[in-house]
């Protein structure tokens, strides 16, 4: 065999290795019942883990495969999937319908229980104090504010830190929380007052008795959740002004507060 017939042999080897990896498989998905084309339908071949979609045609093409079996997985949502094995020797045309699938939920089941069940159940006693109730009472800050209410006290060590006390119990026996978030800087020494704005309050809750332990177990003695004023609706402008005079070295605190809601614009 001279060089020409082996350079020969070579070349249609590679032709014919060429020509067998070049099969595909082009088919189009539909429904089984109104026959319309499936958009965006999944065509996995599981063997080689290579997946397409179909087109808006419902149409698909899955190309450069060898001769061989292969496992096709076809799925659409709100569809039947289908398996199907096929035999790939040349190109192969496929005509594939999916069963529209059809969903049971189970019944949806809603309970619910009245306020004094509840309470029954778990009793969280609460006491609200309001802005306008603050502003009545002559107070130095905010924990003094709260001096008249039935089982609070306080423990001061000038004229603008406090330190709460609930039915005898203080310092990291009272969780104190600004809008659900928790302030640990009241709970060590005597220095340390509560770290809130008293301008920026628009109501404390206080929690009293077993159910303040739901927010921890150093909420033993209670819970004092001080409350932002709420942001005004759309359009809407809110001002205040407020003052607080002293004669104790003659303090005067005075607050100019604008509140409104802008609405977000994407360029």
């Amino acid at each position: 065999m001279n060089l020409k017939h082996l350079m020969l042999m070579i070349a249609v080897s590679c032709l014919f290795q060429k020509g067998l990896g070049q099969n595909q498989i082009t088919g189009q998905v539909k429904d089984s019942k109104t026959g319309e084309s499936l958009i965006g339908a999944s065509v996995y071949v599981a063997d080689l883990k290579r997946g397409v979609s179909t087109d808006g045609q419902g149409g698909f093409v899955i190309g450069n495969l060898k001769p061989g079996n292969y496992l096709l997985e076809i799925s659409y949502l709100g569809y039947k999937s289908d398996i199907l094995r096929i035999g790939i020797s040349r190109d192969t045309t496929l005509s594939i319908v999916l069963d529209p699938s059809v969903s049971e939920l189970n019944e949806v089941i809603v309970t619910a229980v009245t306020r004094s069940m509840e309470l029954k159940k778990s009793p969280v006693i609460i006491k609200a104090i309001d802005k306008n109730l603050i502003n009545q009472n002559s107070s130095t800050n905010l924990i003094d504010a709260l001096k008249n209410v039935p089982g609070i006290n306080q423990i001061s060590t000038g004229a603008s830190i406090s330190k709460p006390v609930i039915r005898g119990l203080g310092y990291n026996r009272v969780i104190s929380l600004y809008n659900g978030i928790r302030q640990e800087g009241q709970q060590w020494g005597d220095e340390h007052g509560i770290e809130i704005d008293e301008f920026d309050i628009d109501r404390i809750e206080i929690v009293k008795g077993p159910g303040s332990l739901i927010y921890g177990s150093d909420g033993i003695a209670g819970v004092l959740n001080f409350l932002s004023p709420k942001v005004p609706h759309l359009g809407e402008v809110k001002s205040q002004v407020v003052t607080n005079y002293q004669t104790n070295n003659g303090l005067l605190d005075t607050l100019f507060q604008m509140l409104e809601t802008f609405t977000a614009c994407n360029g």
